[in-house]
């Protein structure tokens, strides 16, 4: 019994040392708009599991079906819905469909994009923003010609 506490302890220790006790749900109910601080960018790409929980929030938006897959309309909503939360800007028509043909691609070319092309995608974009926040200067407006470029 002594070693189960001990092992139950050291695990939520390392887990919340690792990200896990973050409560990324508070994050994403609370926040309303603008940009992500790199802070809290940096709190959602730090552990695999913030990101599992902020790509299945939006992934699920956008499965209109709840079949796992997410359409061209479907994609353009769970992506958009992803982009502003991040970004607190709406993401272009062009942007989406770019994004969207990425991520079918990653999929070997389907008709449609399941939850591991849809990680794939916003874990690029997290990467990106997170990494090139100065350019962003809390405003992706200011950098969408090379946002796009990256695309």
């Amino acid at each position: 019994m002594k070693v189960q506490i001990i092992i139950a302890l050291s695990l939520l220790i390392a887990s919340a040392s690792a990200g896990f006790g973050v409560n990324i749900q508070n994050l994403l109910a609370t926040k309303k708009s603008g940009m992500l601080s790199q802070d809290n960018l940096g709190y959602i790409i730090q552990s695999q599991y913030n990101q599992y929980i902020v790509t299945n929030t939006f992934f699920a938006q956008g499965d209109l079906a709840s079949n796992g897959k997410l359409t061209a309309v479907g994609f353009a909503k769970a992506y958009g819905a992803f982009v502003y939360f991040v970004t607190g800007q709406t993401a272009s028509a062009e942007v989406i469909a770019l994004r969207y043909q990425l991520a079918t691609f990653e999929e070997g070319g389907a008709n449609y994009v399941d939850l591991a092309g849809f990680t794939f995608v916003v874990t690029l974009d997290l990467r990106f923003i997170y990494d090139n926040y100065h350019l962003f200067n809390g405003n992706l407006e200011k950098v969408s010609g090379r946002v796009e470029a990256f695309i």
